[in-house]
């Protein structure tokens, strides 16, 4: 049906390969857990691929011109399959994204910002910097250096997006940023994220420094989140 009439033509279709790619994880994750076992193995999941490629079709062709590597674009489409797919656990999209892309950025070079424009709309932004702040400082540990470089550029991607927005977005955006810390420090598991926020230059970050001391002036306490 997909083939004949396009993937509108089936309603909600475009989110399917989520799912998809889940099922064939779990299959591919039973049946290497039992590669000794022929006789209990899953029927490799062909048909599945199958269908989430031509679903995702006209999206993979435009992958192709921003030079994404067939294997990278099927993953990250899969992740995000759409622009409207950010509707459904926004936060869980992106952490599955970043996965998928610092694991490809071990043998590949990758453009964040191009990947970014082509899979999520600018209004969904908020959720990729609030994830990215998140991130701990000892996930790059044992990156290699083109893992390492896509995180460094993550760094530039988020602070001038964050730069660009109003002082109040910026706030909100923030405030989040550390009740999130907060509650890990309840549970004793807080640690450095990803940049000192307070460190950034104000010549570069005007609007980002003068939020930070806004923040802490009225909170002094949440300066060591900052």
């Amino acid at each position: 049906m997909v083939e004949e009439d396009g993937p509108d033509s089936i309603e909600n279709i475009r989110l399917l390969p989520i799912i998809l790619h889940e099922i064939i994880g779990m299959i591919l994750a039973y049946n290497n857990d039992h590669a000794d076992e022929p006789s209990v193995l899953l029927a490799p999941p062909d048909e599945l691929f199958k269908l989430s490629e031509t679903i995702l079709k006209k999206k993979l062709k435009k992958a192709e011109k921003i030079k994404l590597s067939s294997n990278l674009a099927f993953d990250a489409l899969s992740a995000i399959p759409c622009k409207a797919a950010m509707q459904y656990s926004p936060y869980f999209r992106v952490r599955i994204l970043f996965d998928i892309l610092y694991r490809y950025a071990e043998d590949e070079i990758l453009d964040f910002d191009s990947i970014i424009r082509f899979l999520i709309k600018e209004s969904d932004y908020s959720f990729i910097i609030g994830f990215a702040l998140q991130e701990r400082k000892d996930k790059s540990k044992y990156f290699n250096e083109r893992q390492k470089k896509v995180f460094d550029d993550i760094n530039t991607w988020i602070f001038e997006q964050l730069e660009s927005m109003s002082f109040d977005d910026i706030e909100n955006i923030l405030r989040n940023y550390i009740k999130s810390r907060e509650r890990d420090a309840l549970q004793g598991k807080d640690s450095p994220r990803r940049y000192y926020l307070a460190s950034l230059p104000q010549t570069i970050y005007p609007n980002i420094i003068k939020v930070v001391n806004r923040i802490k002036g009225r909170t002094p306490d949440y300066e060591k989140y900052l």
